[in-house]
């Protein structure tokens, strides 16, 4: 397995016993070094939600969240009901 990015992002992506989405839950996405906070929107099904009116989050056969149109082994993680922010200055 090829590790990139923070790893603090990679340690947060792997928390399991993730809750189940909820209007007005924050999500914490986690890209290479950053991570940006989104907001629950709509929940569609028990594997699939909206945030913030316009982003599309399914539940993988692997058991992680990712953004609609992501490849399963890759993309930004998604943690839900943790709202982290952080922007890495050296960018």
């Amino acid at each position: 397995m090829r590790i990139y990015g923070s790893l603090t992002n990679r340690m947060i992506e792997e928390m399991s016993n993730q809750p189940t989405p909820e209007v007005g839950m924050p999500i914490t996405v986690c890209m290479w070094s950053d991570r940006v906070v989104y907001n629950i929107t709509k929940v569609v099904s028990p594997k699939r939600f909206i945030v913030d009116d316009f982003l599309a989050v399914t539940l993988r056969k692997n058991g992680q969240w990712r953004f609609e149109g992501e490849s399963m082994n890759g993309g930004a993680g998604i943690v839900i009901n943790r709202a982290d922010e952080y922007r890495d200055p050296s960018f």
